[in-house]
């Protein structure tokens, strides 16, 4: 695959280039940024599905640790992850505000602190193309 193609608002390029090879992000590193650089305005995702496609069922904290480190540097939009039940994570006065008006913004409704995730939630749909830079077991993986 040619390393500068682009898809979302990332380009491969800018993952894999970005630092020294010493400090090449992680494949679920690589794979979270992806999907994250997918998400649609107007749609929203949980940190746990994102950690569930990226490969790791248990690693919805540490979706948030990649938003929290890498969502400038790869321009990402962070604002449309969200916890399971649909309500924004970040504590009011740090950040909270911002990612509800954000998400609003693109046509995002809340019912109180909640989003609808039966109206919003943003999945890959199967056969949408996914594509994980360097992952071996590309073919493997279950997207439903």
């Amino acid at each position: 695959m040619n390393p500068s193609v682009r898809h979302g608002d990332m380009s491969y390029r800018s993952l894999s280039h970005s630092s020294s090879p010493t400090q090449m992000p992680s494949l679920f590193t690589q794979r979270v940024i992806e999907l994250i650089s997918r998400i649609p305005k107007g749609k929203v995702t949980t940190y746990g599905s994102i950690a569930r496609l990226a490969g790791n069922s248990g690693g919805a904290r540490q979706v948030s640790r990649i938003l929290h480190s890498s969502s400038k540097k790869f321009h990402l939009p962070w604002h449309r992850v969200v916890n399971k039940e649909g309500k924004i994570s970040l504590p009011k006065g740090r950040g909270y505000e911002e990612q509800r008006a954000l998400l609003i913004h693109e046509g995002v409704k809340f019912n109180k602190r909640h989003i609808d995730l039966d109206r919003y939630l943003w999945t890959p749909e199967q056969g949408e193309n996914v594509i994980f830079p360097l992952s071996p077991d590309y073919d493997d993986m279950d997207f439903k």
